[in-house]
C-alpha cells in the first residue's frame, strides 16, 4: 500500500491512498466507511503514534500512528 500527497502550490492539501492487493483494498474500503459514517462517539480522531523504544519524533524512529473512534480514544494500540 502506498500513501502519495496531493500537492497544490508546492503544499501539502490532501492524500490518496493507494492498496496493490485485494486484501488492501478492502482495508481502504473500511477505512472509507470509518471515516464517511463515523457520527458522535464513532467518528475517528487521531490516538497518537508509535515510536520505537527510546525513540524521538524523528521520520525514522515512526512505527505508526493511529485513529480511532472517538469512543475509544486514548486506548494504546
Amino acid at each position: 500500500m502506498k500513501i502519495e500527497l496531493i500537492m497544490k502550490d508546492g503544499n501539502p492539501v490532501g492524500y490518496k491512498i493507494i492498496p496493490e492487493t485485494l486484501e488492501e483494498k478492502k482495508t481502504v474500503g473500511t477505512v472509507r466507511d470509518l471515516i464517511f459514517f463515523g457520527f458522535e462517539d464513532t467518528v475517528i480522531k487521531y490516538n497518537g503514534l508509535k515510536l520505537v523504544d527510546g525513540g524521538t519524533k524523528r521520520p525514522e524512529d515512526l512505527v505508526h500512528i493511529s485513529f480511532i473512534q472517538k469512543k475509544h480514544h486514548g486506548i494504546k494500540v
